[in-house]
């Protein structure tokens, strides 16, 4: 998979978002159309990810978030942080292996 699905909860930008959804949450129905997994929970993820309780509370029973695909890779916006820490997450995600830095 070239692209990545993103997914951006309410005010999600204060909490690091938004963030690419794991490979195994995504579905590539063909073309630009992708899709969430209907066996991924985006709730229980977001909140692992840093998006607090009290936002989806607030939200009450209709919690939206926002979708959208972006090219995997480095995403140049975050150069700002550790690239190393980036590398990181890319390699833990699965969205990016050893052997794609010649080691």
């Amino acid at each position: 998979m070239n692209k990545v699905l993103m997914v951006d909860p309410p005010s999600g930008w204060k909490y690091g978002f938004p963030k690419p959804l794991p490979p195994h949450a995504t579905v590539h129905y063909g073309g630009e159309d992708y899709g969430v997994s209907k066996n991924f929970n985006v709730i229980e993820w977001i909140l692992k990810n840093g998006y607090p309780q009290e936002e989806v509370d607030r939200n009450g029973e209709v919690f939206m978030c926002k979708y959208f695909t972006q090219e995997a890779g480095i995403n140049e916006e975050l150069l700002g942080e550790d690239v190393n820490e980036q590398i990181g997450k890319l390699i833990y995600s699965g969205q990016l292996f050893s052997k794609d830095l010649g080691k």
